[in-house]
């Protein structure tokens, strides 16, 4: 297992406390089981703002070692820890209180939740008036293994699976999503997941799309028309408008729909149940949420999102049936964006890139992502680090790198991003960055009042000059087509795609300009000679509408009101999303199935000597055998409060945490790979 922490932080967090001579140590762990312990240690420390308390781990007991966890002096009579042998045979726990950690080293305060966050309930300690305490983990400490519970009935939702002519999906595909999906709604991934009871079976063979619906949905009509298909999943090309243009969507769905609603495109094969669950969470009455980085319902994609909280487990079990009049879902918080501009781009998100977080990013953060830009095929492990290698190059994220570019860049961008629209590509994820360059060049325009800008949108949105853009990619799609025997997209069906991103992009700059190219493409007049085909038609007379919109609320405005639409129930109100997820098919864990060798980093690497790391074979002074109750009698003003449980981090509390944690078994904290299969947005 290797370390992946920076030095500082190991220094700072873990390898500094376990220096101190046997004379000074004060608060030791010793294994006295046969197995492999991994443990953290929560103190008193008035150091900490809001709750004063400290939390630190992971210390790794191998059978018969002892470690000092505290080298100073014990102050306070109370004290908490968490254990767990390697195998999650043994625990030493409690329901309460409840504190959020990681699985990677950390120090932190209690009120910081180290990310991606686990939930652990603890045990107290009462060490009395003692100044030096050593605590025994026997094999007979840790709680009786819990009574197996009988086999809960399972709720079956039967899955209409809908195709668009031109994406390549098979029945054993979509077999195998479906029980993807039964599988991470009725895992125990975390201590804080609730096992949900639900299954997906298909109801009846792999539907194809009627052919007035789109291979590429971009207007709200084209949404509209592939909703009331009728119920079911419903995979197309791509997907960039959901209650509003979008250049990196991958899936939409109503909040609220009373009955199985979504759209998705094709997506890394072991993560597209992650996805379709995530959009069905939707339809059952779900938001987003971010108070747990391993939650279904995060707003971006990653293959640890299997997390359920025991009101979306209800609502899960409950269905999409059994939701009543159009009450609106619960609000989400603005995003939260890392520090890091190469962070926040290099992940995929479920509605497209989050503009107002990106927003905040400066010039400084287009630099960098311009340097992106111009070497694509380089491994993002140059920018970010991930929990597990990784094949990803900045090549899978450059739709959320142009989006970013164009929320944040100024006139110093747009030569570049108009270069990178006109060079020739057969790669996916180049075609369609291309497409939502054009359609947030319009947000660019907006703020700037870039004239180049706009002039190249005009431009674009002329089938005659877009034509010429999509022959490389034409030839790609039709080799791919023909492998998975589906249907080809033709030229005209490429064109039309380059051409609605930027009449997107018109649209949303709310110029006086861009209104009258898209007033003359709606009215049917021809352009370059060429007849408008009524595909451009509708999507002008869209892309017209949202620059009529625009010039009169502003652009904020017009965002703030499509989100705030995104969260109603109804399915008159869409709401955009894309994940992904890994599960391996009716993948069921007992409770005491967790591996935390697979996730926790140790306090050394691989290539150093444990021994010194570890406090080992010290004198005990004070021993004690802890049993189910141990401790639990008394309570102080120094005893942290009844069923404390972290939730937010705490503004002012100091860390030694990593954002690189990984918060589970087999899962990492990075974004997903690129999209694949046929027809797979990227």
């Amino acid at each position: 297992m290797r370390l992946f922490l920076t030095a500082s932080v190991v220094l700072t967090a873990l390898i500094s406390p376990l220096s101190q001579t046997e004379t000074s140590a004060a608060f030791r762990y010793s294994n006295q089981t046969s197995k492999p312990i991994y443990v953290m240690h929560v103190r008193h420390d008035r150091s900490c703002a809001g709750i004063p308390w400290r939390k630190q781990g992971w210390w790794r007991l191998e059978p018969g070692q002892t470690v000092t966890a505290d080298g100073s002096s014990i102050t306070n009579r109370y004290s908490y820890f968490y254990a767990e042998s390697s195998d999650g045979t043994l625990k030493w726990e409690s329901d309460s209180p409840v504190a959020c950690v990681t699985n990677r080293a950390f120090q932190a305060c209690w009120n910081d939740c180290p990310s991606p966050t686990r939930k652990l309930g603890l045990r107290k300690i009462d060490a009395g008036s003692q100044t030096t305490y050593t605590v025994n983990l026997t094999s007979g400490s840790s709680p009786p293994p819990r009574p197996t519970p009988p086999t809960p009935t399972i709720k079956t939702v039967r899955v209409t699976v809908w195709r668009h002519s031109s994406v390549g999906l098979t029945s054993a595909e979509a077999d195998r999503i479906l029980a993807d999906m039964g599988g991470i709604l009725q895992g125990k991934d975390a201590v804080n997941d609730v096992p949900t009871s639900v299954r997906f079976i298909p109801n009846g063979p792999i539907r194809t799309l009627p052919g007035h619906v789109p291979a590429v949905i971009q207007s709200a009509a084209q949404f509209e028309a592939l909703r009331r298909v009728g119920p079911g999943v419903k995979i197309v090309r791509a997907i960039r408008w959901c209650s509003g243009p979008g250049g990196s969507i991958i899936g939409c769905a109503p909040v609220g729909s009373r009955e199985v609603n979504l759209a998705a495109v094709r997506f890394t094969p072991n993560q597209e149940g992650i996805l379709w669950v995530h959009e069905y969470g939707h339809n059952v009455g779900l938001s987003h949420r971010q108070n747990d980085g391993n939650a279904i319902m995060f707003p971006s994609m990653a293959p640890n999102r299997k997390v359920v909280s025991l009101d979306e487990s209800r609502k899960y079990l409950a269905g999409p049936e059994a939701l009543t009049g159009h009450a609106a879902a619960q609000s989400e918080e603005p995003f939260k964006a890392p520090d890091d501009v190469a962070e926040f781009v290099l992940q995929h998100y479920f509605h497209g890139v989050p503009r107002e977080a990106a927003s905040r990013y400066n010039e400084k953060d287009a630099r960098t992502l311009l340097k992106m830009l111009a070497d694509p095929d380089v491994k993002i492990s140059k920018y970010v680090r991930r929990f597990h290698p990784t094949s990803d190059t900045v090549a899978d994220y450059l739709p959320e790198i142009v989006s970013t570019l164009c929320f944040i860049g100024g006139e110093e961008v747009v030569e570049p991003l108009i270069e990178f629209i006109k060079t020739p590509s057969n790669a996916q994820s180049v075609f369609n960055a291309r497409n939502a360059a054009l359609i947030h060049l319009g947000d660019l325009i907006n703020r700037t009042q870039s004239k180049a800008a706009l002039a190249f949108l005009k431009l674009i949105a002329r089938p005659k000059k877009a034509r010429p853009l999509i022959q490389s990619q034409l030839k790609a799609a039709t080799i791919q087509a023909t492998n998975a025997a589906v249907t080809a997209p033709v030229e005209a069906d490429l064109t039309d795609e380059l051409v609605g991103s930027a009449m997107l992009g018109l649209g949303l700059s709310g110029s006086d300009e861009a209104q009258a190219v898209l007033g003359t493409m709606t009215s049917g007049a021809a352009v370059d000679g060429e007849a408008v085909s009524a595909t451009i038609k509708v999507m002008a007379a869209d892309a017209a509408e949202i620059c009529d919109c625009v010039k009169k609320e502003g652009l904020n405005n017009y965002y703030q009101r499509l989100e705030s639409h995104q969260h109603d129930h109804g399915a008159g109100h869409d709401h955009g999303d894309g994940h992904d997820h890994g599960a391996a098919a009716n993948f069921i864990r007992s409770e005491n199935s967790i591996d935390i060798p697979g996730t926790v980093t140790p306090l050394a690497s691989e290539s150093e000597d444990p021994t010194e790391s570890f406090v080992r074979d010290e004198p005990e002074r004070t021993e004690a055998q802890l049993s189910d109750d141990a401790g639990d009698a008394l309570r102080t003003s120094e005893s942290l409060p009844e069923g404390a449980s972290d939730s937010k981090p705490a503004s002012g509390s100091d860390s030694g945490s990593s954002n690189e944690a990984a918060a589970r078994p087999g899962n990492k904290s990075d974004s997903p790979k690129g999209k694949k299969g046929n027809g797979g947005a990227a």
